[in-house]
């Protein structure tokens, strides 16, 4: 091969380099969701200790926590005393268990 002819081809291929074009790939976010997390569900109810069932807990209650926002005792007493109001505040605001709720009633007949 001539040298003329290896400059020829090499300029070739460098020519023929640009009119290739910017490659376009689809990225991460166009091609998955923006959150992998599952929607958020609030449910509106509560959580209701029927009367009967004493402060037994069911199996597995130690294990599920929930965070309890405002806690309101309620009952045939008249008036519930310092200790609900006590309980009320401890349970109040922060993660707690479900065995620690169905232990609440428990300690108000205790008292």
């Amino acid at each position: 091969m001539s040298p003329s002819f290896q400059r020829a081809v090499v300029a070739l291929v460098l020519s023929g380099l640009p009119l290739g074009g910017p490659v376009r790939a689809q990225t991460a976010s166009q091609i998955t969701p923006p959150s992998f997390s599952p929607p958020l569900q609030r449910s509106g109810g509560g959580l209701a200790i029927p009367d009967g069932i004493g402060p037994a807990a069911p199996a597995g209650a130690e294990r599920l926590s929930l965070r309890v926002g405002r806690l309101h005792i309620e009952g045939d007493r008249p008036a519930p005393g310092p200790i609900a109001g006590d309980l009320a505040a401890r349970l109040s605001g922060r993660a707690v268990t479900v065995a620690d709720l169905f232990a609440a009633p428990g300690e108000l007949e205790r008292a």
